[in-house]
Formats: C-alpha cells, sequence, structure tokens
C-alpha cells in the first residue's frame, strides 16, 4: 500500500510494472491484470504506477455494478478527449463508427453500430487498439481500468482482444478486478487469454503495520501495535483506515471492517444515516443530486449528511465525484439495512433514475432493482435494456442481461424472443432454434406469433429452409410483410425459383399497403435476390429500387445490401465495380466493417485480374490481418490465397506451399478449400504443365460445382478452358459452367468464348474458332491480367493442334508479359512461338542481374539460366526455353557452379532466391 509516497510490501509487483511500462514504451505493449481480494492494494499499486508514467499518455476508468456496456472503456477514452487529447475521427476510418458508441462526439445521425459477419466486441476491440496506436504516435499511452470484477461481458471481450491488439503497440493495459467475486469472469476469460500478464496480491507481512505506522507518524504503543496487527491479518485496507484514524486505535480493536464501518456509520445521526444508506443503495459512485428525492429531504440536509460520511472516513468527497472510500465500505453500509428497507429506497431510486433519463440511467435503475430482489421489476428493465444492448452491438452485455431477467422471473417467451435475435446476431442461429423452439409450444398470443417468426428467421440464416416455411406457418400471420419474404428466402435457398418469385412478390405487395420503409425496403432486396438466376434486369432495378428508397429514409444498412446486390450484377455483367466502391463508402461511414470486408474481398479480386497478385499485395496484408481481429476466416483466406499466388505465377513452388501451410479453411465457406488448389494450378500455369494444373484444378472444383451457392470465382472460367485444352471431357466441363451462376460472370464468359474457340479450331472450323477468340479477347479487355493468363492456355491448342494464326496474340502477349516482368510466362510465350515457328531470340539475355551476383560476375544469360535450374528445369528444358544448344546450356551451368562456389545444382538454386 501506499502512504506518503512509498509503497508499502510492494517493490516486486511494482518492478514488474514498471518494466512492463518501459516496454510498451518500445513499442512492445501487452495486457496486465492485477488481481486479489477486496483491499488487498490493487488501486494503490497502479495509482503509483501512474506516477511512474510522466512521458506516458494515461487514460483511466473504472467499473461500477450496473454501469452498462462499455462504461471503463468509454471513461477513459472520453477523459483523454476531455484533457484536450486530439485524436482526428478520419484517422481512424470505419472503425470512427463503432467508436461513436463510447464517444458522443464522434457518432453521426444514420450511424450504425456494428455490422454482418463481425462480432461488434471484436469490432470495437480493433477500434480501441487504432484507437491507442493514433494516441501513441507522440508518446505511449498506459490505460489503467479498475474494478472489472463488475465489468460487463462486452467489455471484458474487448479487452481480450486488446491482449493480442497491443502486442506491437506503444500502450500497457493495467486493469483490475477482485477474485473474490463470485464467478471472477474478468479472471477466467483473461486466464484463457495469451499474452496477459498475471499479477496477484497477497496479504502483507507483520512488520508492514509498524514500517506503516511509521510512514503515517502514528505514535502507537508496542502492545496496541501488536493487536492491531493480530487483527488486521495483513489486509493493507484495514491496516490504513485504523492507523488513520486514531480514535479506532485508541479504543477496543474492531474485529472486522464490516464492524469498523459500522461503528462509523452509528456515529451519524439518524437523518443522516438515512442519506448515507440510500447512498449506498445508488451504487459505488452515487449521485448527490437524486438522493434528496429518494428519501425525500431538502438538498441542504443530504449535503450536511454527506459532509458528516465524508469526515467519518465512509466517503470521498475530495475528487469531482462522489465515491466510497472503498467497494468494501458501502458493502457495509448496505449490510445495515433490512431487505424490505432497501428493497423499498432500491424503487424510489430506480424511478429517480428513469425519471431522469441520461443515457445507461436504465441500466443503472434494472441493476439496483436487481441487486434488491425486486423481482418482475426487474426482470421487465432488464429485458428493456437487453433489447437496447442487441440494437447497439453490445452483445455479449445483452447476453448476461438475459440471463438476468430469466432468473428475475420474465416470461420465458420474451426473454426465448431477445435471445434468438441475440444469438443469430453472433452467428449462433443454430443455437437460437433450439433456445426459441423449447418455448415456443407454451408462448401465446402475439409473443407467440413473434418468437415464431424470429424463429424462421433464425431457419433462414442456419440454411434450413424446410423449418422456415414451418415457422412461418405457425406464426399464423400472413399480412405480416416479414412472413411471405422469409418464404421467399426459404424457397429461393431450396432451388424453387417460381415459388421464391411470387413470395417475394407478395411480400413486395404487402409492405407497399402496410408496412414501414424498412419492411419495403427488405421486401425489394429479397425480390431482386430472388429474379437474379432468372431476370437480372429485374433484379437490378429492385436493388436500385430499394438503395433509393433506403437512402431517402436514411437507412444505410439497408442501402448497404441494396447497392451490393446492384454492384454484384454490374460486376458480373461487365467486370466493372463502381457501384461496389459506392456500397464500401457507405458501409464505412456507418461502421458495417463485416459489409466493408465483404466488399474489399470482391474488390481485391477485380483489381487482382486487373494488374495481377503484386499489385493487390497490400490489401491482402489487410484482409489478413482484419479476417484475424474480426474472426471472419473467409477475409483471411482470401487474403493469404492473393499472397501465396505472387510466388505461384512466378514458380517458386517452394514459396507458395509455405504460404499454404497452416490454412484454417474449415469455417471460411465453400470456396476455401478450393482456394489453395487454385494456387497450386497457378503454380503449374507458370511451368507451363497444363496437365497438372487441369488435375488440380478439376479435383477441386467438383464438389464446388454442386455448391450452388458459391462465389461466382474466375477459376471457373480457366478450369472449364483447361478441361477442353488438354481435351478431358471439355464439352461437359463447357456445359456445366454455363448451368452455374459463376457462368453468368463476364470473365467466365470470355474463358468460354476460348473454350469455344479450341474445340471450333479443333473441329476445323477455323473461322468461327477466330471469331471466338476475337470475342474472348474483346470481353477481357478490362481484366488485362487475366486476359494474359487464359491467352496463352488457349494458343497452346492453336500453336499445338495447327489451327488459326496464334502468332500476332504471341507476340502481343510477349510483350504484355515482358512489360509486366512476368518471366515465366513471358518464356511460355517464347516456347510456344518457336513452336509455331516464329522464334524470339533473347541475345545475350533481358534479365537485370542483382548486385550480389553481378559482385560475382554472373552475367544476363547465365542469370536466366539459374533462374530456369531454380525452378527444376533439366538441360535439355533450358537449351528449348532459351533456344541456346544443350552443351552451352551445360558450360553456363559450370560458370555458374564456379563463380557461386557451389557443387551441386540443388545448392545453385537458392541463388536465385
Amino acid at each position: 500500500m501506499r502512504v506518503a509516497g512509498a509503497l508499502i510490501g510492494r517493490a516486486r509487483e511494482l518492478a514488474t510494472l514498471t518494466e512492463a511500462l518501459a516496454a510498451a514504451g518500445r513499442a512492445k505493449g501487452r495486457v496486465v491484470l492485477v488481481r486479489g481480494e477486496a483491499g488487498i492494494g490493487k488501486t494503490r499499486l497502479v495509482e503509483e504506477l501512474g506516477e511512474r508514467a510522466p512521458s506516458h499518455v494515461v487514460l483511466t476508468g473504472r467499473a461500477v455494478p450496473g454501469g452498462g456496456a462499455y462504461r471503463p472503456v468509454a471513461e477513459a477514452l472520453v477523459g483523454l478527449l476531455r484533457s484536450g487529447t486530439a485524436v482526428a475521427p478520419e484517422a481512424l476510418g470505419p472503425y470512427r463508427v463503432p467508436l461513436g458508441r463510447l464517444l458522443p462526439d464522434w457518432s453521426e445521425p444514420g450511424d450504425r453500430l456494428g455490422g454482418q459477419d463481425a462480432d461488434p466486441a471484436l469490432v470495437l476491440g480493433e477500434a480501441v487498439a487504432r484507437f491507442l496506436a493514433e494516441v501513441g504516435r507522440e508518446r505511449p499511452c498506459l490505460v489503467v481500468l479498475e474494478d472489472l470484477q463488475w465489468a460487463d461481458a462486452d467489455t471484458v471481450a474487448v479487452i481480450v482482444h486488446l491482449a493480442a491488439a497491443v502486442r506491437g503497440l506503444p500502450v500497457l493495459v493495467v486493469v483490475t478486478a477482485r477474485d473474490d467475486e463470485p464467478g471472477a469472469y474478468i479472471t477466467s476469460m483473461l486466464a484463457k487469454a495469451p499474452d496477459v500478464l498475471h499479477l496477484v496480491l497477497g496479504r502483507l507481512p507483520d512488520e508492514a503495520v509498524a514500517e506503516l505506522a511509521a510512514e503515517l507518524g502514528v505514535s502507537i504503543d508496542p502492545a496496541t501495535l501488536g493487536r492491531v496487527t493480530d487483527q488486521v491479518d495483513g489486509l493493507p485496507l484495514l491496516i490504513e483506515e485504523l492507523l488513520a484514524d486514531p480514535n479506532a486505535v485508541a479504543g477496543p480493536v474492531p474485529p472486522t471492517f464490516a464492524a469498523l464501518v459500522g461503528s462509523r456509520l452509528g456515529g451519524l445521526p439518524e437523518s443522516q444515516r438515512r442519506v448515507v444508506t440510500a447512498a449506498a443503495v445508488l451504487g459505488l459512485a452515487p449521485d448527490w443530486s437524486l438522493l434528496g428525492r429518494v428519501i425525500g429531504v431538502a438538498e441542504d440536509d443530504v449535503l450536511a449528511a454527506l459532509r458528516a460520511a465524508d469526515e467519518a472516513h465512509l466517503l470521498d468527497a475530495r475528487d469531482a465525484a462522489l465515491r466510497w472510500r472503498h467497494a468494501l465500505t458501502r458493502d457495509a453500509v448496505l449490510a445495515s439495512l433490512l431487505p424490505p428497507e432497501r428493497a423499498v429506497v432500491a424503487r424510489r431510486a430506480a424511478q429517480a433514475l428513469r425519471d431522469r433519463g441520461r443515457p445507461d440511467d436504465d441500466v443503472a435503475a434494472a441493476g439496483i432493482l436487481a441487486d434488491a430482489g425486486a423481482g418482475l421489476e426487474a426482470a421487465e428493465l432488464l429485458l428493456d435494456v437487453a433489447r437496447k444492448d442487441i440494437s447497439r452491438g453490445a452483445l455479449h452485455t445483452a447476453a448476461d442481461l438475459l440471463d438476468r431477467a430469466e432468473a428475475a422471473g420474465a416470461a420465458p417467451a420474451a426473454v426465448a424472443a431477445e435471445r434468438v435475435v441475440q444469438l443469430c446476431a453472433t452467428g449462433r442461429a443454430a443455437e437460437a432454434l433450439g433456445v426459441g423452439t423449447l418455448v415456443l409450444d407454451r408462448a401465446t398470443g402475439e409473443r407467440h406469433a413473434e418468437l415464431a417468426l424470429r424463429l424462421a428467421r433464425a431457419a433462414v440464416l442456419a440454411g434450413r429452409w424446410d423449418d422456415t416455411t414451418a415457422y412461418v406457418e405457425r406464426a399464423g400471420r400472413p399480412d405480416d410483410p416479414r412472413s411471405p419474404a422469409l418464404l421467399a428466402d426459404a424457397a429461393h435457398g431450396a432451388g424453387q425459383v417460381e415459388d421464391a418469385a411470387a413470395y417475394a412478390a407478395a411480400a413486395v405487395a404487402l409492405a407497399d399497403r402496410s408496412g414501414t420503409p424498412a419492411d419495403r425496403c427488405q421486401a425489394l432486396v429479397v425480390q431482386a435476390r430472388v429474379a437474379r438466376l432468372h431476370n437480372v434486369a429485374a433484379s437490378a432495378e429492385g436493388f436500385r429500387t430499394a438503395a433509393q428508397l433506403a437512402a431517402e429514409h436514411g437507412l444505410a444498412a439497408l442501402r448497404v445490401d441494396a447497392l451490393l446486390g446492384l454492384g454484384s450484377l454490374e460486376a458480373l455483367e461487365s467486370e466493372t465495380t463502381t457501384t461496389l466502391e459506392v456500397a464500401r463508402a457507405v458501409a464505412a461511414d456507418v461502421g458495417l466493417l463485416g459489409q466493408v470486408t465483404g466488399l474489399d474481398m470482391m474488390l481485391g479480386e477485380h483489381r487482382l485480374l486487373v494488374d495481377g497478385p503484386q499489385a493487390v499485395r497490400e490489401l491482402a496484408e489487410d484482409l489478413v490481418e482484419r479476417g484475424s481481429a474480426l474472426r471472419l476466416p473467409a477475409a483471411e483466406v482470401a487474403g493469404r490465397y492473393v499472397l501465396a499466388l505472387a510466388p505461384a505465377v512466378a514458380g517458386r513452388r517452394d514459396d507458395l506451399e509455405h504460404h499454404l501451410n497452416g490454412w484454417a479453411t474449415a469455417t471460411a465457406g465453400p470456396e476455401a478449400p478450393f482456394l489453395s488448389a487454385s494456387a497450386r494450378a497457378f503454380a503449374a500455369l507458370a511451368v507451363h504443365d497444363l496437365g497438372e494444373a487441369c488435375a488440380i484444378l478439376d479435383q477441386a472444383i467438383t464438389p464446388l460445382a454442386r455448391h450452388r451457392s458459391a462465389a461466382p470465382l474466375h477459376q471457373f472460367g480457366l478450369w472449364a478452358l483447361l478441361r477442353t485444352v488438354v481435351d478431358d471431357r471439355g464439352a461437359e466441363a463447357r456445359e456445366t459452367l454455363r448451368r452455374l451462376p459463376a457462368g453468368v460472370r463476364r470473365a467466365n464468359r470470355a474463358a468460354l468464348a476460348y473454350a469455344g474457340g479450341v474445340a471450333a479450331g479443333r473441329a476445323g472450323q477455323a473461322q468461327a474458332a477466330a471469331a471466338l477468340v476475337a470475342d474472348a479477347e474483346e470481353a477481357l479487355t478490362p481484366l488485362p491480367w487475366l486476359r494474359r493468363t487464359l491467352r496463352l492456355v488457349a494458343l497452346e491448342s492453336a500453336v499445338t493442334e495447327g489451327w488459326g494464326d496464334p502468332v500476332p496474340l504471341l507476340r502481343a502477349g510477349l510483350a504484355e508479359h515482358e512489360a509486366h516482368a512476368e518471366e515465366p510466362a513471358a518464356r511460355t510465350a517464347r516456347d510456344l512461338l518457336r513452336r509455331a515457328g516464329a522464334p524470339t531470340r533473347r541475345g545475350r539475355g533481358a534479365s537485370a542481374v542483382p548486385p550480389r551476383l553481378a559482385a560475382l560476375g554472373v552475367t544476363r544469360r547465365e542469370l536466366d539460366v539459374l533462374s530456369l535450374v531454380a525452378e527444376g528445369a533439366t538441360n535439355a528444358r533450358i537449351a528449348e526455353r532459351l533456344f541456346l544448344s544443350k552443351r552451352t546450356v551445360e558450360t553456363h551451368v559450370s560458370n555458374l557452379l564456379l563463380k557461386t562456389g557451389t557443387d551441386r545444382r540443388d545448392e545453385l538454386a537458392r541463388f536465385s532466391e
């Protein structure tokens, strides 16, 4: 404990924290949990640490019982900004909106908290980490969050996320928690998090009492000192309280801290005791302005009572906010009330809070009623607060509130209806179905209908189409626009296109007659989604109308849904991304991080097909980082695929396999396992092994082709083209692709044109073949990299089988490959030109020699040979690729061995890295 500038008995713990503080200054951040029983000195320890951080930005927050979602984190961030530290909201990009939950000045009309496919607590945790990174650009940060035994579950989730997120930041997060509270939730959660440092504070040795008395300047005789030492049992709080109160030391030593508080409370007049006990009911940081209304006394009497409690060492009024000397002090005062007395005061306090109506007053009122055992009153208020938390993305806290509401006696159907929404929002639709189904038979009237419709939505999310239909029928609300909209989703998912269209039309008609603007938008989006498979023009018009309606009514999330649908159609038809970019901007503006990430995946794939994998590297790295942080496995896999594709197309198979090792694709969607095979197929294309590329893709694409919900990836077209070129059931592959949604995509239609040209050329239909190849070339104008890639595959057939005039396209392609430093593809183009009777000699080599090889005397031609050796090519194959004699290649290899000081080809290959 800390007295007069000294910290007694905590030298080891303070040294550990000081070392962590210094490490944070070197951008090696971490989270430290300081835990121990009540009164053990956790606050004293972190206060001392704060005094040792004069060069740090210090943020402090504290949890209180019933404080609501994110209170300690919000208090820390708001306090920092109010102190004058400036952080530009625009620097946080799409993370500004999640931070608007904590920073009211950062929120804007239309902001939507959270986002599809991303846990809002994880999004907020990442947002807080990025906020702290911005603050830490100038000075390192020390974040102190106290009393987290009372923190809500969402705050705990944010801190668990920070444990990983701050590892490379100049940020030290120190959290304190009592571990003598039932459950000790924060302790158990952080115990599972890697890289969290735990400091457990024990009781002080006996000699600390004498040392503390000396520091305080308290004169105490040996006999009294012995009695005090025996009684306090090393608990710092009780030691300090006794030594700070001469009257307590002079008389008999109270047997417990509660007895000490009781004696102080008993020394006040009855009228002042009523004020103090009411303050205890109000919480750890009671708002004194409510006390007069709670107990019906004048303001002057309240102030007099508070002053008396401060002088009696019960309350601490030295800071701007009124607080108890310690949480144990409040506990002892509360214990002096009989349960009926506490319940009466709690009802009055809750009503005063609700009448005032500030943010989180309902949360505090619910907590006061629940703690006082007010039963159904608390249950209804807890349910209402849980609904609000669900709507603002505090999903973990909402789950706890629903548990408390259920325990307090709330109607099971009412709790289940909210729990279904909460579970679906966290991606647990199947669990939501189990929870809701258990109580559906016991629900009646409107509660039954509402629960059934919410279960139908959960069934849609879980892909259980028959269950969706059954729950809509059980709801018995055919005139509710949600009913036909849900039936349309179910029919669409089951492949019943005509039924889906009919239900979707009914949903739109109902919404137009009696629905809200949100109902109309949702119905239009469902109708457009259904029409996409059979009427693209109608689908586009539906999405366009929904987007306009959503914009008019400020329905940002629905506008993003509509723009995403419209942009997807435009991308499929024309390979343009203008509307997708608008959708991303809107999603980022309103904080839909899940949607932003999904759109980045789509935009990244488009740029890949335009400029190749190297051009998308930065976005790919961001997707990996974001996908890992927000637990969006599809995004992480998409980023890793692009990073693996770079060595694949360069023919560096070892690097490729290094990237592919450790992919976790099980939860990343049906496309994820296919992507690793796709990367290996491109590696085979880099050495122009079309047979291997075809075999790899064919094995991987078969299950994907059966999954009609799979994304229309460009690899479908490559697969059909390869099957045609290698003459392995090419017609079957082309027909399969035409039947799939992927066959609608422009890139894949172009691949089918190339494949059709190959088939026509092989059948002796030269004119048709030339026309189809020309169509493919024209269709792929917006996607130069993909065009260069597919062209080489198609022209292999023209050269080998002698149809058409492949030379002009090969020469044009060679120039493009060389301009973009695509050496493996350029070598393939030269090889095909040579085989077509139009060789292109490269003289003395065209590759720039790296400085370290130039220093060894390696020439440009030797570098060309070296790169092919690294690919595993034989001397004969190298001679063929470089238009050299075998003897000349042998000479180059011998020179390379001599110049690099190596003895074997595998050792030589390392010099090309």
